[in-house]
């Protein structure tokens, strides 16, 4: 594995949403304290309840965000890619982690020890109202993720969550109006994303697949119609009964 210089590591640094507009000599203070950390394929990479000792910028792989119940269901609720900060309310002093963080392929990662990210951002105050910011919307999708498992059916989850992956991962086909959505997910991992069973969404992927409202592959789905989808998902009235037809959420 080739080394990364300081100066690729400063770019990167200087690249991610927080640290956009950090002056150059901050930025390489970071970086002179950085370090590489290679993960396996399931490895943690910080765990709930403890306390930040690093904020991980995300070099290869794929991290997934998770918070698990006491009696071990799973609810998956995004996911970090190259690029990406994993652990930031590390960054504000005194918090430990809400969720868990591992990685769901051979990852790198470079941390920067929280002790300087925390001095960083008290010593740039844009670089604190970005803070601040992000950690905003991390709390608006939070709300929305508990909404959408608590409150929204089975079907409209579902229909939800591939919404939101498709603003990540969709590449849509001008020509014919479909979506594509390379997910890179399992079946098992779509359904923690929406606190169902893996049986349900296979059964609910599979009644749209027989309705040529949806494709389906290892990793990805293909939409040939996002709104008839969409149109479908919402024609159906709320059951009177909650749970009639539905098997609840899986996770907490």
């Amino acid at each position: 594995m080739a080394a990364i210089s300081h100066a690729k590591i400063c770019h990167l640094i200087k690249s991610t949403d927080l640290f956009e507009g950090l002056p150059d000599d901050s930025a390489s203070n970071l970086a002179k304290r950085a370090r590489i950390a290679k993960l396996r394929r399931g490895e943690v990479l910080f765990m709930k309840g403890r306390v930040p000792k690093y904020l991980s910028l995300i070099l290869s792989g794929r991290i997934k965000i998770t918070s698990t119940s006491p009696d071990g269901h799973e609810l998956l609720l995004t996911l970090h890619e190259p690029g990406d900060l994993a652990g930031r309310l590390g960054a504000v002093a005194g918090h430990i982690h809400l969720v868990t963080a591992t990685a769901t392929c051979a990852s790198r990662v470079i941390h920067l020890p929280i002790r300087d990210v925390v001095s960083t951002v008290a010593d740039h105050a844009p670089i604190g109202a970005r803070l601040s910011q992000l950690l905003a919307k991390n709390l608006k999708d939070a709300v929305y993720n508990l909404e959408n498992v608590g409150l929204m059916r089975a079907k409209t989850r579902l229909w939800s969550r591939l919404m939101q992956l498709a603003q990540r991962y969709g590449s849509p086909d001008k020509a014919n109006g479909s979506m594509r959505i390379d997910h890179g997910l399992s079946q098992q991992n779509l359904a923690n994303s929406v606190g169902l069973t893996r049986v349900l969404v296979n059964r609910q992927l599979s009644g749209w697949r027989e309705m040529g409202m949806v494709e389906t592959g290892r990793g990805f789905v293909v939409i040939p119609d996002p709104d008839g989808l969409e149109s479908h998902v919402w024609s159906e009235k709320p059951r009177e009964s909650a749970g009639e037809g539905d098997e609840g959420p899986s996770g907490p």
